[in-house]
């Protein structure tokens, strides 16, 4: 499993779009594409967000759509801020 950075993706792809901004079935293709980030986000204090590649249902997960698809070998993403969303 290839870890990377939030910001290495958005420098490679370009800025993700949150999925609730895309149809049901628009999304669904974006997911066949490979271009779907799902966020953990942490429920401790104090904890780091993460990203999976894929859509992974969590009650904690936010999912965005990146204008490209995401590079086979990474699977875990780091370095996850808001402000990196469109």
């Amino acid at each position: 499993m290839k870890t990377t950075r939030m910001s290495t993706l958005v420098k490679k792809l370009g800025v993700p779009t949150a999925s609730y901004k895309f149809a049901k079935d628009e999304y669904l293709k974006t997911i066949k594409e490979g271009r779907v980030l799902s966020i953990h986000h942490s429920d401790e204090d104090g904890g780091a967000d993460y990203g999976l590649v894929g859509h992974n249902v969590s009650n904690v997960d936010t999912h965005v759509v990146f204008p490209t698809t995401i590079p086979k070998n990474v699977e875990y993403v780091t370095g996850i801020k808001a402000e990196m969303f469109g």
